[in-house]
């Protein structure tokens, strides 16, 4: 059932074409694997982009206030530890990835007073062009569906990469063209060269 779901709706995500759509279709499919919250973060990596940074979220409005009022973004240490990661991670795995100080608990905990628990976390970084975050969080009563973790994080990648897309931040690639001449290919064998009447083999 997991399987099939992943599958099912990780192919519906590139058939959205705005932020909007992706918002309800991201709400829905937390609770479907038995999450309460999502939060998508994606920040251009380049000067020349329109839209620099997109975030969708149905967090408790609370959290929300108190995260951006206090501009809370650059101590959050669960971006600081997306820095360490290479996937996914569950937030009671943070100080296994970071120092944690007095204050990123504290912070954690001010979270779970504004409605946010436990989380998990799936950094995404683009050299060059984008770095984004996807997160699944639960209410501070319930646990995570550790069931499903495999299946988030697949889906928040794709979330993430059809996110990159509606934004514009995506780049085309230019290819590098390709002669219809034949290669010359370096000519590797026996050279002999003369030096004071005794010869040698190349490589030898």
């Amino acid at each position: 059932m997991r399987v099939r779901f992943a599958q099912e709706f990780g192919a519906s995500l590139f058939d959205i074409e705005s932020a909007n759509e992706l918002k309800d279709a991201l709400k829905q499919a937390s609770q479907r694997m038995g999450f309460d919250h999502f939060a998508l973060s994606l920040e251009a990596r380049t000067s020349d982009d329109v839209d620099t940074e997109m975030l969708l979220h149905d967090y408790p409005d609370e959290w929300a206030k108190v995260y951006t009022s206090f501009d809370l973004a650059g101590r959050d240490p669960v971006r600081r530890a997306c820095d360490k990661a290479f996937g996914g991670f569950t937030w009671e795995a943070i100080g296994r990835l970071i120092p944690m100080t007095r204050g990123d608990r504290q912070m954690l905990a001010v979270g779970r007073e504004c409605g946010i628990g436990d989380g998990f976390t799936i950094p995404r970084h683009l050299p060059g062009m984008a770095r984004g975050t996807f997160t699944f969080a639960v209410a501070p009563d319930r646990r995570l569906p550790h069931r499903w973790l495999v299946a988030a994080e697949y889906l928040g990648t794709l979330a993430l990469t059809s996110a990159l897309h509606i934004s514009g931040m995506a780049q085309p690639v230019a290819l590098p063209r390709l002669s219809d001449r034949p290669a010359r290919m370096p000519v590797v064998g026996r050279q002999r060269q003369n030096c004071g009447g005794n010869g040698y083999h190349s490589g030898h």
